[in-house]
């Protein structure tokens, strides 16, 4: 009799994204373990447990091949309560252990069991959450007389349709730029007033969020014409492409990198308040390190950059200090 394995299953829902928020965990999950894996990779979404990845993985199963099943999150494995607790069922008849590295919990015991299928029930909420929001935006949309930009093509994918908002079309002279400060956002093309009389605290949109995390550097600031709307912004395109993979994945909607050459910050993509907020959210929920300053270590740059930041809030410490005293 051949050797069981563990079967890594890895999964995103569109042809657009990548598994790459998944795999460093997963990664260090098989090199701590030792012992053979197997890898199974799916771009489908979850509300459906028929993809080519997960029928490969249950055919292994089903041959007596596997010894346990890990993923990154459960709802990596599927988003439907009805299809998870069937899986659970096999699982627990086979013995064989299903591992959630993020939600911390296996099938090997009672509390375990409980815990996914909480999560599974959590996981179709969140995805029947997401298409009433769509469907409600969709009819305000369909109001004021816009297409809706979602629609699947034949052959698969969607149609979408980008334009840049007017705001990126303008560009101050540039000896009217900010001293030291590079260049700035536009201001709101409805505004008659001068860039160089324009202070930060009334330029649309001039202070931002600034998220660093260990995935990237992003900026996020309301939309001048979306209500409800904002933009995210990065000045690496991969940065903002792992946030806008969170997106996907959280609303099921494609969240298009935009190029703006000549902008301060050169990568944009827009999103809903509510879908920033979940990202927000996730990247605190799996924040797994006790030194940030250790967890960005192994990319030089990013390094050197973020250590340009922690210095100079580091050197504005000691000055705040000193005026106390």
């Amino acid at each position: 009799m051949s050797t069981k394995h563990s079967a890594i299953y890895v999964r995103v829902s569109s042809k657009q994204q990548d598994h790459a928020s998944q795999m460093p965990d997963l990664e260090r999950w098989v090199a701590a373990q030792g012992g053979a894996v197997a890898w199974f990779r799916d771009k489908f979404t979850g509300k459906s447990m028929d993809r080519p990845g997960m029928d490969k993985l249950l055919a292994e199963l089903r041959a007596g091949k596997v010894e346990r099943i890990v993923v990154w999150r459960l709802d990596r494995l599927g988003r439907t309560t009805r299809g998870l607790c069937q899986l659970f069922d096999e699982l627990g008849e086979r013995k064989v252990d299903l591992v959630s590295l993020k939600d911390g919990f296996s099938l090997a015991s009672p509390a375990g069991r409980l815990h996914a299928r909480i999560l599974a029930s959590v996981a179709e909420y969140e995805t029947e959450v997401r298409a009433e929001r769509v469907a409600a935006g969709q009819a305000v949309a369909r109001k004021k007389g816009k297409k809706w930009a979602g629609a699947r093509r034949a052959g698969g994918g969607r149609s979408r349709t980008i334009s840049l908002p007017p705001s990126t079309k303008c560009a101050p002279p540039e000896n009217q730029l900010p001293k030291s400060r590079g260049s700035r956002d536009c201001p709101d093309p409805r505004s008659t007033a001068s860039w160089k009389n324009t202070s930060r605290s009334n330029v649309t949109g001039a202070i931002p969020v600034w998220i660093f995390s260990k995935t990237g550097f992003v900026s996020i600031v309301r939309h001048t014409s979306q209500p409800g709307k904002l933009i995210v912004r990065a000045r690496v395109r991969e940065d903002l492409q792992r946030f806008a993979n969170l997106l996907d994945d959280i609303t099921g909607e494609g969240h298009a990198v935009r190029e703006t050459p000549g902008r301060d910050y050169r990568f944009r993509t827009t999103a809903t308040k509510d879908a920033v907020a979940q990202v927000l959210v996730r990247q605190v929920t799996d924040v797994d390190y006790t030194n940030f300053k250790d967890a960005v270590h192994g990319d030089p740059q990013r390094d050197d950059a973020y250590m340009d930041v922690w210095s100079a809030m580091h050197r504005l410490q000691l000055e705040k200090l000193r005026q106390r005293h």
